[in-house]
């Protein structure tokens, strides 16, 4: 019987059986936010009921920002979400059997675990509660949101395996008499299984693909041109006229 013919490379640079699965940092980080986006007014609810809050003091997040600090900046809203990813929290491990490799290639694929950081900033006016400044309480709460989030639900795209939460930390970042502003924010790792596969890969290297220029037929042909001639004064026609209106 003869062996089956690989199918055709029509856009060889997102076919993962020729190169394996290749995941970004960038990804990961990106997975985050709609992982948090689509899960944190549902969250932000039961924070609330649990807490005695109203539902409505828990606002939804206005600002959503992907960072290399924890730090708010000048144009971000309140709350305002930030997520940091600052790289690999160990060495990469190379597994010894292809069954990690969603692509089914040959290669031994790489798990990698990131440090992810989600940070929310909030800002209240208004007497402290219980010897605890509103923003500081807020801020709190939308870390627990954040923190309950991360460890139950995962990404829609099936990429991210065990999260470990590894912190929590609330930071001032400004206060007077009737305001306040706090940071709060969590600490993750995250493993992603088959990020990079050693001995994959395509066996030589593959040429651009060239652009397509469109048909001749998509734009029509110019079959006549309609032309006008407008006179415009000199500055002798001006003089001449002596105050005269210049007619055309």
């Amino acid at each position: 019987m003869a062996t089956p013919e690989p199918p055709a490379l029509q856009t060889p640079w997102t076919q993962e059986y020729v190169f394996g699965r290749i995941i970004s940092g960038h990804f990961v980080t990106q997975l985050v936010i709609e992982m948090l986006q689509r899960w944190m007014d549902t969250y932000l609810a039961a924070v609330a009921f649990q807490s005695g809050e109203d539902e409505e003091r828990l606002s939804p997040i206005k600002s959503w920002r992907i960072s290399t600090e924890m730090e708010k900046m000048p144009e971000d809203q309140t709350p305002g979400l930030i997520v940091v990813n600052t790289g690999l929290a160990e060495d990469p491990e190379k597994t010894g059997s292809a069954k990690y490799s969603t692509a089914g290639s040959p290669g031994f694929p790489y798990s990698a675990t990131w440090i992810i950081e989600v940070g929310v900033v909030c800002s209240a006016k208004g007497k402290k509660h219980i010897a605890t400044p509103r923003a500081l309480e807020r801020a709190q709460m939308y870390a627990a949101a954040v923190r309950a989030i991360m460890i139950q639900q995962r990404d829609d795209h099936d990429t991210f395996g065990m999260i470990d939460w590894k912190q929590e930390k609330y930071d001032g970042l400004d206060s007077s008499s009737d305001r306040t502003a706090c940071l709060a924010y969590n600490k993750f790792e995250i493993q992603v299984h088959d990020v990079t596969s050693w001995s994959t890969g395509p066996i030589a290297p593959i040429p651009p693909i060239e652009p397509t220029t469109p048909p001749d037929d998509v734009f029509p042909e110019v079959q006549e041109v309609e032309t006008g001639i407008r006179k415009v004064p000199t500055d002798d026609d001006i003089k001449e006229s002596e105050g005269d209106p210049w007619r055309e």
